[in-house]
């Protein structure tokens, strides 16, 4: 038996958060997302606060660390690295650990991971 859902997704965030410069040419960030998520019968709202480091060890490359908090007190930690070794291209990769903690309880913990290529023109 098919079984059919329509389901719609909306997302309000500070697109531009907060940073701040920290010792060593590190950089903090954090900023807050809220999450709606509608379906056929029923909804779910979650908000949450994410907080993370980026350092330079040199110029062409970048690490990171991250970490969330939703409103459940769901947790979600993730890192990534990021390359800047040609002018017009840069490439990044980020896993993140208990990526979709809203769901774990129905779903199971779940791993993120992802890559991408940024051709700068």
């Amino acid at each position: 038996m098919p079984i059919a859902a329509h389901w719609q997704y909306r997302s309000e965030a500070n697109p531009a958060g907060q940073a701040i410069a920290l010792a060593g040419g590190a950089l903090g960030l954090a900023y807050w997302q809220y999450l709606t998520l509608n379906g056929n019968t029923d909804s779910a709202e979650v908000g949450r606060m994410f907080g993370g480091v980026e350092y330079l060890p040199i110029a062409a490359v970048a690490v990171r660390r991250e970490g969330s908090l939703d409103t459940g007190c769901q947790a979600a930690v993730g890192g990534g690295i990021g390359l800047y070794v040609l002018r017009n291209f840069q490439a990044e990769m980020a896993h993140g650990d208990n990526a979709f903690p809203a769901v774990r309880p129905e779903f199971g913990r779940a791993h993120l991971l992802s890559a991408s290529l940024v051709f700068v023109y």
